[in-house]
């Protein structure tokens, strides 16, 4: 599943990997106590209660991606793009795929 965005520049659809994108979704993350989605805690205007959620969650999302110390980012690089529909054989100094995000 893929989510996207309109840019008024060019007309032209970008497409983003995983229908889950943080940006467009309306998932709240009550796993992790906080019951309100990303989009709408990023326009805080100042409100603390929004500024107070919005640090966990934003930590949250970048967990998503962590990988043991050592791993080049090119193995996320070419996760990604397999995840597009463009396997590689390698990507630079890569060493394999990111295996736990293959589900998502």
């Amino acid at each position: 599943m893929r989510c996207g965005t309109w840019s008024g520049a060019s007309r032209r659809r970008k497409s983003r990997w995983d229908g889950r994108c943080r940006w467009s979704s309306s998932r709240p993350y009550p796993e992790i106590g906080i019951p309100d989605s990303h989009h709408p805690l990023s326009h805080h205007e100042n409100d603390p209660g929004k500024i107070d959620d919005l640090g966990p969650l934003n930590r949250y999302h970048v967990e998503q991606f962590r990988h043991p110390e050592k791993t080049p980012v090119t193995n996320l690089w070419m996760t990604l793009l397999d995840k597009q529909g463009v396997p590689s054989e390698q990507l630079g100094d890569s060493t394999g795929q990111v295996r736990h995000l293959w589900n998502l």
